[in-house]
């Protein structure tokens, strides 16, 4: 049976439901893999909501561990694949995943916690069957396949791809602008990844949040606009995410999707070329919102001069202290144009942040980037304190910055401080988040 057990995959649950009727011992063994992980598809005959308080009930329910719910979006034509999507296509999506959204609230409303209780995981994501026909899966970057007929436009394509942001239309589902989802106590973790090009707007976002009241982990990867000039909305959709964060939040991961293929030299360089500029709003929430968690890694979608800003006016607005242990960051450094001033300006601001959290393991501040690639790294640990700074170019004259941080790292008395210089081979930066291997928190900067 354990070998059996390792054949086992999403695909293959009907598999799974064969072996589990073979015995009572068999049924035994197999039956937690079955319903550990509840894969949903609105619209889709064979796995709609019918039935599901039915048949995930009892102890069945104690064995699940992961709700994957998926919104099929309207299907467009092969003609319509490089060409926005129309307003009665945008109403049409968002009255989809409204619906889709009300039916599986309302059915794990009815769940009680009951200890011991696992933690669930809750999915989300949404997309027009034609995306995976007409455009390559998004495994890490949006690769767009080269079928280019008469009239096709690469950029309507990606338009089409990213599509609008997702928004909660309860007046087309229900009537009620003021409806709510009913609250939902099973689920402790929200993932929403980038594999699915679809993002969330500030409403959505919102009312999933309100609907799960006890969430300790969140994790949301949206795409960055095409063109850079409809970002504003993403950025108020980011913002709301740190603002309606519950009291149960204690690990939140930010990562803001994009790909060479989809967003060209905007890539990686938001806060370069985004014009008006960012007023700071997401990075002074986010901010705020820190001093209640202890994990949090935000990339791409701020700069970490504008949090490590807003962390120290926060502090000394504030008697409470942060619990951050885990921080990890992203700094823009454009490419071929290394400003070594700015980036010690940063790790200074950097220093006196830290120099707040009393509580703080591992901090990470890394550039992404092509051949080119920075990463700064503050370890505490039990007896010694740990600063390593890497990059592709020569670092020198660090000498201000390292006693930044030794003033900083003051209250541990007794810890030796060891700095450690690296240098990274360019030619190993494959990929523009290459770099992001060499990091501690590598794998909370977003679900791999």
């Amino acid at each position: 049976m354990e070998e059996l057990e390792k054949q086992v995959s999403p695909t293959r649950k009907r598999l799974v439901g064969n072996w589990a009727a073979v015995s009572k011992h068999w049924h035994k063994f197999f039956e937690p893999i079955l319903w550990h992980t509840l894969s949903i598809r609105p619209f889709v005959s064979r796995s709609n909501f019918d039935g599901f308080s039915e048949n995930v009930s009892g102890h069945r329910r104690k064995m699940v561990h992961k709700i994957l719910l998926h919104v099929d979006l309207n299907i467009y034509t092969h003609g319509d694949r490089s060409v926005a999507e129309s307003e009665y296509t945008k109403v049409e999506n968002n009255s989809r995943f409204s619906a889709a959204l009300h039916a599986l609230f309302r059915h794990l409303s009815t769940w009680a916690v009951e200890p011991p209780r696992p933690a669930i995981t809750l999915e989300l994501s949404a997309s027009s069957p034609r995306d995976e026909l007409y455009h390559s899966p998004p495994r890490y970057h949006g690769r767009l396949r080269n079928l280019q007929p008469h009239g096709y436009s690469p950029y309507g394509a990606k338009l089409r791809l990213l599509g609008n942001l997702l928004n909660t239309d309860w007046v087309s589902f229900c009537d009620d602008p003021y409806f709510e989802l009913p609250k939902v106590n099973v689920i402790s973790e929200l993932f929403v990844t980038q594999r699915l090009y679809r993002s969330l707007s500030e409403k959505a976002l919102s009312d999933i949040l309100k609907g799960l009241p006890c969430l300790s982990h969140i994790n949301y990867e949206p795409w960055l606009a095409i063109p850079l000039r409809f970002q504003n909305e993403r950025e108020e959709a980011n913002t709301s995410l740190f603002r309606n964060l519950g009291a149960n939040v204690r690990a939140v991961t930010l990562w803001e999707a994009q790909s060479w293929e989809l967003h060209g030299l905007m890539c990686y360089s938001k806060m370069i070329w985004l014009w008006p500029p960012t007023n700071g709003k997401l990075a002074k929430q986010a901010a705020q919102a820190s001093f209640t968690l202890r994990h949090l890694a935000i990339s791409h979608a701020i700069d970490a001069t504008e949090f490590f800003t807003g962390f120290v006016a926060k502090a000394l607005q504030t008697q409470s202290k942060p619990f951050l242990q885990h921080l990890a960051l992203t700094y823009p450094i454009q490419y071929g144009n290394v400003n070594l001033t700015q980036i010690y300006d940063m790790l200074k601001v950097a220093a006196h942040a830290a120099s707040y959290m009393g509580m703080l393991q591992i901090l990470e501040i890394w550039s992404p980037g092509r051949g080119q690639g920075f990463f700064f790294r503050c370890e505490v640990a039990k007896y010694a304190i740990k600063i390593t700074v890497a990059a592709t170019f020569r670092v020198s004259e660090i000498e201000e910055v390292l006693e930044a941080w030794q003033l900083a790292l003051r209250w541990y008395t007794r810890r030796k401080i060891q700095y450690v210089r690296k240098t990274i081979d360019p030619r190993v930066l494959t990929e523009p988040e290459s770099i992001c291997k060499y990091l501690k928190l590598y794998k909370s900067l977003r679900e791999w």
